[in-house]
């Protein structure tokens, strides 16, 4: 038997409840997002310098996410992986008003010229940070 006057971690019902609402938030999750076109000759959307200042200006210094890029299909796919170490983190990223905007111009970028794009989100509820 657990004597909770010699256990200084001793939690209740309720505070286990609320320690594990608490690694859910800090959870981690991974964006994957893969972009497929159909020739070379289509160019895959770049930002413009405006939308590259705001992105590097909310996201300077916050470690708010680890990425990755990588073309196959002898450059037909285009790959993108964004790690985030924490759910508040990846809400904050998608929030913002600059990544926003990146992200619908790519959308219609990529609609208008062909190319097909998916995003799947993972969460990653026992990596944490």
């Amino acid at each position: 038997m657990i004597n909770k006057d010699e256990v200084d971690d001793y939690l209740t019902v309720d505070e286990h409840i609320e320690t594990e609402k608490e690694t859910i938030k800090m959870a981690a999750k991974i964006v994957l997002r893969r972009q497929v076109r159909t020739s070379k000759d289509i160019a895959w959307y770049k930002a413009t310098d405006a939308q590259k200042t705001a992105a590097k200006v909310v996201g300077q210094g916050t470690g708010r996410s680890v990425n990755g890029y990588r073309n196959y299909k002898l450059g037909l796919k285009n790959y993108n992986i964004k790690f985030f170490p924490s759910v508040a983190l990846h809400t904050a990223h998608y929030a913002d008003a600059g990544i926003k905007a990146i992200n619908d111009a790519r959308k219609a970028y990529n609609t208008a010229n062909g190319i097909v794009e998916k995003e799947i989100t993972i969460d990653l509820p026992n990596m944490q940070f």
